[in-house]
């Protein structure tokens, strides 16, 4: 078994920051290992174009579950499916202050079924601050569960939804809604 020692390297601050490295079987293994011996040795991971499938991603979440400070997950350029969804629904269903406050998916491979599951997800419960879903595969009725996501919740401030190629009509139940938003102060709405 490979030791958690090269990623381990990669932490500062509580961080863990993995730029185009590519994370073999036994590195993720090792970081899962990590989350189990080391309490709160991350507070937050990014993740961007480290050749980590979607059954790979969801273990490492759910070992993350563990830790009761971990706070951000920025995630690029891997795949991103109904596994990784379903583990990262554990994160965002904590409570208070053990919640996840950032959740950012940019270039993944997603389909419209995964999109769809985490956004009806978000709706029951979730503290989320800041939401990130670019380039997500991203539908009509996705809209619509974002919409009642935005309703609902008390704590979201920023909302990125770039690069999501929608009809301009599918955007104005949302824009309606952004109108008498006072929570949101970050709104991305570019390249639609």
């Amino acid at each position: 078994m490979e030791l958690a020692l090269p990623i381990l390297e990669k932490v500062f601050n509580k961080t863990l920051r993995l730029y185009d490295y590519k994370l073999s079987n036994a590195q993720s293994e090792a970081l899962v290992m990590a989350s189990r011996f080391f309490d709160n040795f991350v507070k937050s991971i990014l993740l961007d174009n480290c050749g980590i499938e979607d059954k790979k991603f969801a273990k490492i979440i759910n070992s993350l579950n563990e830790l009761s400070d971990f706070k951000s997950i920025i995630y690029r350029n891997n795949q991103f499916e109904m596994e990784s969804a379903r583990a990262v629904m554990n994160l965002l269903y904590k409570k208070m202050p053990f919640h996840l406050d950032e959740l950012v998916i940019v270039n993944c491979r997603i389909s419209y079924d995964t999109s769809e599951y985490l956004i009806d997800r978000l709706i029951d419960r979730s503290y989320l601050r800041h939401l990130a879903l670019v380039n997500a595969n991203l539908s009509e009725r996705s809209m619509s569960g974002l919409c009642e996501f935005l309703n609902k919740n008390r704590f979201i401030q920023e909302i990125d939804l770039s690069w999501n190629r929608l009809e301009p009509n599918t955007w104005m139940q949302f824009l309606r809604l952004l109108k008498d938003n006072r929570r949101l102060r970050s709104v991305n709405l570019s390249w639609n």
